[in-house]
């Protein structure tokens, strides 16, 4: 019964929001990590990483998109 729920687009795009989601969380997680060890501190440095956290899970979401597709 779950298998045929999760063939409808409705599951998997749910499942597909929840991934990125976490995700985005998990890739901003260890940036802050980074960041209480003393890295990134520097207004430049500090956005110039935050975009590569957003970059970053945009790649992992069309990869995210693809796998659960």
């Amino acid at each position: 019964m779950v298998k045929d729920i999760m063939q409808s687009f409705l599951a998997k795009f749910i499942a597909w929001g929840t991934l990125v989601v976490l995700v985005y969380h998990l890739l901003g997680g260890i940036r802050h990590m980074f960041m209480d060890m003393g890295h990134f501190e520097e207004l430049h440095s500090g956005n110039s990483s935050a975009l590569f956290i957003m970059a970053l899970t945009v790649v992992l979401a069309i990869v995210l998109g693809w796998w659960l597709w």
